[in-house]
């Protein structure tokens, strides 16, 4: 049997890969953009911080893509599925080489923020002073030190934990999917297929939005509370949403999912 951490590092590395990909094109498009900046003679001490952040939502979200896509290419490749290992196994050390994957992309685009604020480290560090200096406690509001800090490590949690659903959602209509078209052999047709994508994409988000819509509800009174505690029980349920999507992943995987040589 293959342990559980060297197939992790396999699948880690080919996907280090496409983070690697990324980056130099992330690269690229912020030393183009200061240099147009610079050429047109309008860069301010700000920009290059502001180009690198704004760079990194467009990085995080085409990698969030390329990694999905890698994900299940994995659960369809003979290669892998003939790897002498569980299919548990399987979905979870794909599972955990993406979230290394996207932890590793989020500690690049910090060096590359710290980086770009270090060209105008007096400024950001005013800012940031100011930020604090105006987050004294108030009766009734959200906005003590403390609390601030809670909440935005709560919203980290949130973010990692919403990355990990959508993964799980992705699989799980990549899997049901694969798995009646494996069902109902004459489905060929891409026509058919199309089609077939679509009902069941449309099913799942019906059921993970009668799920998911009470986790809103926790956000609304969370704001009306001014409470940041209802973040991380946001990320609970979420996590245990995730998981349940996860067991129905497996059991795809295990009784109905055939390989396509991709």
């Amino acid at each position: 049997m293959t342990s559980f951490g060297a197939l992790t590092n396999a699948l880690t590395r080919r996907k280090i890969q496409v983070i690697n990909h990324l980056l130099v094109l992330d690269i690229i498009a912020i030393l183009l953009t200061i240099l147009y900046a610079v050429y047109q003679g309008d860069l301010s001490a700000a920009d290059p911080l502001i180009y690198t952040m704004s760079y990194s939502l467009v990085v995080f979200f085409v990698a969030f893509i390329l990694i999905a896509r890698h994900n299940e290419r994995i659960f369809v490749n003979d290669s892998y599925r003939l790897v002498p290992t569980s299919d548990t196994g399987l979905y979870s050390a794909n599972l955990l080489s993406a979230f290394i994957s996207m932890i590793y992309l989020g500690v690049t685009q910090i060096i590359f923020s710290m980086i770009a604020a270090a060209m105008n480290f007096q400024q950001v560090m005013t800012t940031l002073g100011q930020v604090f200096e105006h987050s004294s406690p108030t009766p009734g509001s959200m906005n003590s030190r403390s609390e601030i800090i809670g909440a935005l490590i709560g919203l980290v949690i949130l973010m990692i934990v919403s990355t990990i659903f959508a993964w799980a959602s992705i699989s799980l209509i990549h899997l049901t999917t694969s798995a009646l078209t494996a069902f109902l052999p004459d489905i060929r047709s891409r026509l058919y297929r199309f089609i077939l994508y679509v009902v069941v994409i449309a099913a799942i988000l019906y059921i993970l939005g009668k799920i998911v819509n009470p986790i809103g509800d926790i956000f609304y009174g969370m704001v009306n509370d001014n409470s940041y505690y209802q973040i991380y029980l946001s990320s609970l349920a979420l996590l245990v949403v995730a998981g349940l999507e996860s067991a129905v992943n497996v059991y795809l995987l295990r009784n109905w999912v055939e390989t396509t040589n991709w």
